[in-house]
């Protein structure tokens, strides 16, 4: 009977590093009898920096810094504008249901703060679209991620939603609180914030 060989590996292996040489690739590094020396990648790297700053301008660090800056400052005024239209759908939808209450019936101020109410999901659901837009850089097409149909939805569901309950709420209080959002984006206009710079 002949013997199979199996081979046999050790139990325990010795904690030695493997010695690595680290070359840099020589297409890219000039040689010398041989050799790649750092000396000649860096001559190197500088002719191709100065041929690329020669071809099309040199670009500073602080050009860099502004359009980050500017695109911070947009963002910011972004938010704020944003927040603006919010506090002022809110603002107008307040008064509407002051005004419905003091001269109207319980049953249309309640028909007003739905309105309101659904207002208020109408801008936040806006908001994403326009950051959307915002960074497909004002390309509708673009964009292509206009997913949020729920948005065009509110006024009819709000609509139907009313006529369902029989008379309990009214539908002309909640449609005009529903557009509350409208005179809020018509607000910076007449206070002429809008024509400020």
């Amino acid at each position: 009977m002949r013997a199979a060989f199996v081979p046999c590996l050790p139990l325990h292996r010795p904690h030695t590093r493997p010695q690595t040489t680290h070359r840099a690739p020589t297409a890219r590094l000039g040689r010398v009898s041989g050799r790649s020396t750092v000396r000649d990648a860096n001559e190197e790297y500088s002719s191709e920096v100065a041929e690329a700053e020669r071809r099309y301008g040199r670009r500073s660090r602080s050009a860099a810094q502004k359009e980050a800056a500017a695109r911070d400052t947009a963002d910011a005024e972004y938010t704020r504008l944003r927040r603006r239209l919010l506090f002022d759908t809110l603002f107008v939808g307040v008064l509407w249901i002051a005004g419905t209450w003091s001269f109207g019936s319980v049953t249309q101020a309640e028909s007003a703060i739905l309105g309101v109410a659904t207002s208020m999901v109408y801008v936040l659901l806006l908001s994403p679209d326009v950051g959307q837009l915002k960074e497909a850089g004002g390309d509708i097409l673009a964009s292509g991620k206009n997913k949020q149909p729920v948005r065009f939805l509110l006024l009819p569901l709000l609509v139907l939603g009313i006529a369902k309950t029989h008379g309990a709420l009214h539908i002309l209080p909640a449609v005009v609180g529903f557009l509350a959002y409208k005179v809020a984006l018509v607000l910076p206009l007449v206070s002429g914030e809008a024509f400020r710079e």
